[in-house]
């Protein structure tokens, strides 16, 4: 059975959305100590399915991820708003560690 819910840690980290088993389950929204955001689908505790992070420079990352990685298909927006489409794997969360096409 999943639950709604809203944890507030120290230094401003937060989650609201749903919770089952003791994680993060189904649609939430979370935001990180450095400012930096979340929101989408988690399994596992994890981002997955569709998502969109967005860092506090302004770049955002809105697409699909897996066990709390960038995967698959995406947008990558710079802090301009330069939007660039991306489509493979990330082995890493850097995006030196990108394969695939841009």
């Amino acid at each position: 059975m999943k639950a709604v819910c809203l944890i507030i840690q120290p230094l401003g980290r937060f989650y609201e959305g749903e919770w089952k088993s003791d994680v993060r389950e189904g649609a939430g929204f979370e935001r990180y100590a450095n400012g930096n955001t979340y929101e989408g689908g988690y399994k596992e505790g994890r981002a997955n399915g569709k998502g969109t992070y967005t860092w506090v420079s302004g770049e955002t990352y809105n697409g699909q991820w897996s066990m709390g990685m960038k995967h698959g298909q995406g947008v990558w927006k710079t802090a301009n708003g330069e939007a660039k489409k991306v489509k493979g794997h990330y082995v890493t969360p850097k995006i030196s560690s990108y394969i695939g096409e841009w």
